[in-house]
This record gives structure tokens, C-alpha cells and sequence, in this order.
């Protein structure tokens, strides 16, 4: 029922995948980090949250 030869010729499989899913994760989250230092360049200090109209 349980085949442990199985298991431990497929964990270079689910180590690759594991792996994939890391550096995907961490190319995602470097791209939002680049993006939000590359937008907020462009923009004034006085309009980060500061909306006192009223």
C-alpha cells in the first residue's frame, strides 16, 4: 500500500518543483519591490496620504 522506493524516487520531482515555486515567488516579489521604488520617484511627498480637505 505504501511503497517507500516511490516516495524517495519521486523527492528530486517535488524538490524541483518546491524550488520553481521559490524563485517564482521571489522574482514576483522582487518585481513589485523595483516597481513600487520606480513609481514612487515620480511622485511628490506631500501626496502620500495627506488629504486634509475639508
Amino acid at each position: 500500500m505504501f511503497d517507500v522506493n516511490v516516495l524517495l524516487s519521486t523527492l528530486p520531482y517535488m524538490a524541483k518543483g518546491m524550488i520553481g515555486i521559490f524563485v517564482v515567488t521571489a522574482l514576483i516579489v522582487l518585481s513589485v519591490v523595483i516597481l513600487n521604488k520606480v513609481t514612487s520617484l515620480g511622485g511628490s511627498k506631500n501626496d502620500q496620504g495627506n488629504n486634509n480637505n475639508n
